[in-house]
């Protein structure tokens, strides 16, 4: 039986047994990745989300578009990690930033048993050659205009799993409105704190 350990108010800790771990062991597998912060990257609760969303939908394929500084890359990587592995693409369109974030998710790579691969393309060339129903969720956090987020998801429906998911970054806020895409697509849209002029989470699920 799983047992967690919950302080208390008396620096004491409080046992608690739960048997349905035994058949999620995956609750407890979120990153632990101490998440840094730069400007223009994902907000650090952000970024948790996205690895609670690795976790609940149990991910095994995840696609990033736009890794920027590799920030939410780690997080991702570590996460299939802490579930027992899986196979994780980042993509930027800016080859030097790309070879920063293979760089940095490497040296990990072998401890976390993950198959990655970065790849410095547009992120719509690399979306043709991926296989249909062969992503379980995608980080879109590229390329902002309206027109090119509509147009990246509708390229990427075929490519999901039954029950993926999509999730976007900067749906709210810098006058681009993404929301309104994702709720005219069936999504859910939360406007969250920024540290920038874009944030918010945007999710669409997979039929």
């Amino acid at each position: 039986m799983a047992t967690v350990a919950i302080p208390n108010n008396s620096n004491n800790s409080v046992n608690f047994d739960y048997p349905e771990l035994e058949l999620h062991p995956r609750a407890l597998a979120g990153s632990q990745h101490k998440i840094e912060y730069h400007p223009g990257c994902t907000e650090p609760w952000v970024a948790s989300l996205v690895s609670a969303f690795i976790v609940a939908s149990g991910a095994r394929t995840v696609l990033e578009t736009g890794a920027f500084l590799g920030t939410t890359s780690l997080v991702i990587a570590e996460t299939l990690g802490k579930m027992g592995g899986g196979r994780f693409t980042a993509v930027d369109i800016d080859t030097h930033r790309a070879s920063l974030v293979q760089e940095k998710l490497l040296k990990n790579s072998i401890e976390w048993n993950v198959d990655i691969t970065v790849i410095a393309d547009d992120i719509m060339e690399v979306i043709k050659i991926t296989p249909n129903l062969s992503l379980d969720l995608v980080w879109i956090d590229d390329d902002h205009n309206p027109e090119h987020v509509s147009a990246e998801i509708e390229a990427l429906y075929p490519k999901m799993s039954v029950g993926g998911l999509m999730l976007l970054h900067d749906v709210f806020g810098a006058g681009l409105d993404l929301w309104k895409i994702v709720r005219a697509k069936g999504g859910y849209a939360i406007d969250l704190p920024k540290m920038g002029p874009a944030g918010g989470l945007g999710m669409i699920q997979a039929p």
